[in-house]
């Protein structure tokens, strides 16, 4: 894999010298750079591939990624943000948006780039679920439940969904509906019977 990784890398070399204004070659000479572990030079490469196309939506992702992965959580929305606008299709760039968003405790931004998400991938249980999550975060308990509810319709049996029902049921009082999703719980997961 090494030896893969080295050829490429001297191939992306040689195209940015054949081609400087050619802004995936160093694009790929980031990502080999990073591949290797030279996280400095990935990112000075990632930066001029978005420098010489700055409607190159791959680099300021990569940017992004990279930052996250340093906890530069400022940085990194700043390029995944721009990487949303120019390629607002990407999931994967939304979904680090996300990574960012709730880590910094912006739960109504992540909420809205969750959404989006949904609207991308409309049956993506994963984003329902987080929805949810997300939605509870804020208090907004209603919505929350309205989420959870969403993905027990789509899986009866979905047992982390039916237990947050129980959980919110509670929280906004409705302990008798808390009441019937904690005994529907005891049913499917017998272990969660001493649960509160």
């Amino acid at each position: 894999a090494q030896g893969a990784i080295d050829a490429a890398l001297k191939a992306y070399q040689e195209a940015t010298e054949m081609s400087p204004g050619l802004a995936t070659a160093w694009n790929g000479l980031a990502a080999m750079h990073g591949a290797k572990g030279d996280l400095k030079a990935a990112e000075a490469n990632f930066i001029r591939a978005a420098e010489i196309d700055p409607e190159y939506a791959s680099p300021r992702l990569n940017l992004g990624r990279l930052y996250l992965s340093r906890g530069q959580l400022f940085e990194a929305v700043k390029h995944l943000e721009n990487a949303v606008l120019l390629q607002p299709d990407s999931m994967a760039a939304r979904e680090s948006l996300v990574q960012c968003l709730v880590a910094l405790e912006e739960f109504s931004a992540a909420e809205k780039q969750l959404q989006a998400m949904l609207d991308l991938s409309p049956d993506d249980v994963n984003l329902i679920g987080s929805l949810g999550i997300v939605a509870a975060k804020q208090e907004k308990f209603q919505t929350a439940i309205g989420y959870f509810k969403q993905l027990v319709e789509l899986d009866p049996n979905e047992t982390n969904a039916i237990e947050q029902l129980a959980i919110l049921h509670d929280a906004v009082g409705e302990s008798d509906l808390a009441a019937q999703y904690r005994a529907r719980l005891k049913t499917l997961r017998p272990e969660a019977a001493n649960s509160p």
